[in-house]
């Protein structure tokens, strides 16, 4: 569901916190949402689309008003301590396969 860009005009303008927007992108890194998060739970967030400034021939970004996605997040996770919970064992996890690999490639070189 698409909305127009008159309806959250404003928001562009409004330096105000509850009116800041997120990309698509940093609202799924940032809170660890996936696509269904943000496309198919009820009630679906209104965004609006916007040229991408780092390069006109990429896709258009998406970009939702951050306190939604912040209530959404609370949906998801529960809680803001499960959410930063969700993050620690992300990173643990990354870390552990960086050395994994680094252990691998020191052994087979």
């Amino acid at each position: 569901m698409e909305t127009s860009l008159t309806s959250f005009r404003f928001y562009c303008r409004d330096n105000e916190e509850k009116h800041k927007l997120i990309t698509r992108t940093d609202a799924k890194q940032e809170f660890l949402l996936k696509d269904c998060d943000l496309d198919k739970r009820t009630p679906v967030l209104k965004y609006i689309l916007k040229k991408n400034p780092h390069n006109t021939q990429w896709g258009d970004m998406k970009l939702y008003v951050r306190l939604q996605i912040i209530k959404r997040s609370l949906e998801v996770w529960g809680s803001e301590e499960a959410l930063q919970e969700a993050k620690e064992a992300r990173q643990e996890n990354r870390e552990k396969m960086k050395q994994k690999k680094f252990d691998r490639k020191v052994k087979g070189g």
